[in-house]
């Protein structure tokens, strides 16, 4: 009895277990598929974050482009277990405070691809191809 019943279990498993190669149309982002950031949050849902912002990116080169980052402590006033630092844009026409400080903003997460992909030859770049996540400020809320 116990052979029959592994042997389901086996043929069941590929319906309930994506692999690493599984692939989604991209129109199922957002509908039937949420991304959750590196926040904990689904990209696209308005959420209160609270901590500090820093001087610069996280490398030389982010700084130079003007990239804004932020150490967040805290979402929808619940601490994270660990600070996440997350770049920043700013949305609605709003700009950011200069220099380091205590903030609380509301907004987003959102994303995109970035950089240039295997094989597009030896053009040079500072980050490789990959889905890279962001918070869209759209309020300051301290």
């Amino acid at each position: 009895m116990k052979i029959p019943i592994i042997a389901c279990c086996l043929l069941l498993l590929p319906l309930f277990v994506r692999g690493a190669d599984s692939q989604i149309d991209y129109g199922q982002i957002g509908t039937a598929v949420e991304i959750i950031g590196p926040l904990g949050k689904p990209l696209g849902k308005m959420i209160k974050i609270e901590g500090t912002l820093l001087e610069s990116g996280r490398s030389k080169a982010e700084a130079d482009y003007g990239e804004r980052f932020m150490e967040v402590k805290k979402v929808q006033g619940v601490p994270l277990k660990k600070p996440v630092t997350i770049e920043l844009k700013e949305g609605g026409g709003l700009r950011l405070p200069k220099g380091m400080a205590n903030v609380a903003f509301t907004g987003y997460e959102s994303g995109g691809f970035s950089g240039l992909p295997a094989g597009t030859g030896t053009l040079v770049q500072s980050r490789g191809w990959g889905f890279e996540v962001y918070f869209v400020v759209t309020r300051i809320d301290k």
